[in-house]
């Protein structure tokens, strides 16, 4: 019979060697072309840029992003909707967390929860791109990323760390897609849900000395990296941790 670690090790190299590969060493792109030049998204795609650059341990392109994900971060700080929107998803997910847990709750209602959720996720997303919006392009000889109300002018560093990143997160984008729609299991919706915090698993993985694609793996079967998700006996959040596991584990910290 195979261990869980022996399943982990072996699910994670054919879904990591299958993805994680694919998205980084991006060395051969040719440095005169201006891959970047009509890029457009919000906030979620310079997270995704980021999240791929550290898993190529590439630190320097990370502080790129997160210089330019602090610009568009400031545009969601105090505003009521998106927190209200927030709330919302904590209150639904934390509640039918403990109805489930306690199985109080009946298979309509874990039907409910689920469309609730996913029409509250997707209004949440939603804010977050009417918020963080932006578009890159050249102006003569500068490059200069705007959104509806500020600019700012890129450095060179920036133009190199999107210019490295650019073809690996449109693969990334696009194998999400496929997988949201098969509605199968794979590291890229992994890894664009959870990319806001992906920082905190490299850190605990060289804290701890564990392997990060080992901790993705785990991840990836978990939740997919949903912080919002509630299994049917009421595990919570991406890691699916009881809630009276994490009450004790809490106390004893």
């Amino acid at each position: 019979m195979m261990r869980r670690r022996q399943f982990l090790k072996f699910l994670g190299a054919s879904v990591l060697s299958a993805g994680i590969n694919s998205y980084v060493n991006n060395a051969d792109v040719n440095e005169d072309v201006r891959v970047f030049e009509f890029l457009s998204g919000d906030i979620q795609k310079l997270y995704n840029y980021r999240a791929l650059a550290l898993l190529d341990r590439d630190i320097k392109s990370v502080d790129t992003f997160d210089s330019l994900i602090k610009k568009l971060d400031v545009k969601l700080k105090g505003d009521l909707t998106l927190t209200g929107l927030e709330g919302e998803l904590v209150g639904t997910t934390i509640a039918y967390s403990r109805r489930f847990s306690r199985n109080e709750a009946s298979l309509p209602e874990i039907s409910e929860f689920s469309y609730s959720t996913s029409s509250k996720k997707e209004a949440y997303k939603k804010r977050v791109e009417e918020l963080t919006k932006f578009t890159v392009y050249q102006d003569e000889e500068k490059f200069i990323l705007s959104t509806m109300e500020d600019f700012w002018f890129l450095t060179k560093d920036d133009l190199e760390a999107l210019n490295n990143y650019v073809f690996s997160v449109n693969s990334l984008e696009k194998k999400f897609n496929e997988e949201k729609i098969s509605e199968s299991l794979g590291i890229s919706t992994t890894i664009n849900n959870y990319s806001p915090h992906l920082d905190t698993v490299y850190n605990i993985s060289c804290k701890e000395n564990m392997d990060f694609e080992d901790l993705l793996s785990i991840l990836t079967i978990e939740s997919k990296g949903d912080i919002y998700s509630v299994s049917v006996v009421g595990a919570l959040g991406s890691w699916q941790i009881m809630p009276y596991v994490a009450r004790s584990f809490w106390q004893i910290m």
